[in-house]
């Protein structure tokens, strides 16, 4: 009689086939590794695998660069289930742009099952490891641990699985670990979080939040061509050789950048200005748009 680890890895190598090999060739689509997107033709996201893997393992590990509180709403109940039968998790996220907030980082250090420590560097990674019975599901991509990004943006990842001895899964590990035990990561507790926020406060950094779709850029007109400006260093090709220095032209191409970015994104502002070299109050005369401090 076969053990599960050895059907594990029968499977494991018919799925392998079928993917790389020859997609006719018989397997059970459960061990196959997958594209996961954001498809509403399909009814699919990355939200419901997520949540699958969570209510179905062990362990797991999740290295996401940004946590919004909108993310992890969408997850409270398989996270509090998790919870409740003691299941333990690692959580690494990171400071970059200063993107979570205090409050997000409050809300992970309610789950007395999750360990989280924050790389307080440019950790721009996205990836999570779920494990059971000596096996392992990753999944690799561009999805961080929000809303959009879980069920609306055009997201791409790969899911795939791996038994416990697999030089991928191996690497992933590794990887993850050094990261976690980097010295520019630090648990999360309830003092850093009142340090992270003072210190966010007090550099100057703004975040605009985007409430919905930006209108169409105000203008004003380029004055080589009577068009409304593009983002770009030059409004046209006419005047491709020149830099405007007009901040509320350059707002105006800011503006087109941020719209470009779609809802529910966050960018420096600060950044902006400083590419664009013009002050803060450029931006007064744009439209649904507030300022916050993260």
């Amino acid at each position: 009689m076969r053990s599960r680890s050895d059907s594990f890895d029968t499977a494991l190598l018919s799925a392998v086939k079928t993917a790389f090999l020859d997609s006719a060739y018989p397997s059970e689509e459960g061990y196959r590794p997958q594209v996961v997107t954001n498809d509403k033709r399909r009814g699919r996201n990355v939200l419901s695998v997520v949540k699958r893997e969570l209510s179905t393992c062990e362990s797991f590990d999740l290295c996401v660069a940004f946590v919004a509180e909108s993310g992890l709403h969408m997850l409270v109940q398989v996270l509090s289930e998790l919870r409740d039968r003691g299941i333990k998790g690692r959580i690494l996220t990171s400071t970059y742009l200063n993107f979570n907030s205090p409050a997000v980082f409050g809300k992970l250090l309610e789950y007395g099952n999750i360990t989280t420590r924050v790389y307080q560097g440019s950790l721009h990674a996205k990836g999570y490891v779920f494990e059971s019975d000596g096996a392992a599901t990753v999944i690799l991509g561009s999805s961080n641990l929000t809303q959009t990004a879980l069920a609306c943006n055009k997201e791409w990842n790969i899911l795939f699985r791996s038994h416990e001895n697999g030089e991928m899964i191996h690497a992933i590990r590794s990887e993850f670990d050094g990261l976690w035990d980097s010295v520019e990561s630090v648990d999360l507790t309830a003092e850093w979080i009142d340090s992270y926020g003072a210190t966010v406060a007090n550099t100057g950094w703004f975040h605009l939040r985007l409430r919905g779709r930006l209108k169409p850029c105000p203008g004003p007109r380029c004055p080589a061509c009577h068009r409304v400006p593009t983002f770009g260093p030059t409004p046209c090709r006419r005047a491709r050789s020149k830099r405007f220095p007009c901040s509320i032209d350059a707002a105006s191409r800011v503006h087109c950048s941020l719209r470009r970015r779609g809802p529910g994104k966050h960018t420096s502002l600060l950044s902006m200005c400083r590419l664009w070299g013009l002050p803060v109050s450029s931006f007064s005369h744009i439209a649904n748009v507030s300022y916050r401090h993260p």
